[in-house]
């Protein structure tokens, strides 16, 4: 069996130990069946980074974008993480709209990088705005 797990929040080059416990539990099911855990990275800069030292802010978004573009897929066994980039409005001003807009570029996108899979299980760490696309490659 292959389950698909979506989640923002999973460690990456500039955030280490962000979602450290979902790595955890996606290798520790890895053990079980294939797991595919797609890591939508947001290219919008998060507010710490635009808040730090302004003397810094080129330097800090520079650091920042580098960080967020080191971040690779990776395997290890039977889990396959794939980091993909995307943009969104901010939010929670635009969350509808937000989920529109992920659900209509985004899903080709995934079905793409889900090629050759046939999921028993997905599973969405995040209901917004991931749950939406999720049912749609469900279906």
């Amino acid at each position: 069996m292959t389950v698909i797990e979506i989640s923002e929040c999973f460690p990456n080059k500039l955030k280490p130990v962000t979602g450290e416990f979902i790595y955890n539990h996606v290798k520790a099911l890895s053990e079980l069946c294939e797991v595919i855990t797609l890591v939508p990275v947001r290219y919008i800069p998060p507010k710490e980074i635009l808040s730090y030292n302004p003397a810094k802010l080129i330097s800090n978004l520079t650091k920042w974008f580098s960080s967020i573009n080191d971040t690779k897929t990776f395997t290890e066994g039977d889990l396959k993480v794939i980091y993909f980039g995307y943009v969104s409005l901010p939010r929670p001003y635009f969350e509808k709209a937000d989920n529109d807009f992920i659900n209509f570029f985004f899903y080709k996108k995934a079905l793409k990088l889900l090629e050759g899979s046939k999921p028993g299980v997905i599973y969405c760490n995040w209901i917004r705005p991931w749950a939406e696309l999720s049912k749609k490659l469900a279906d």
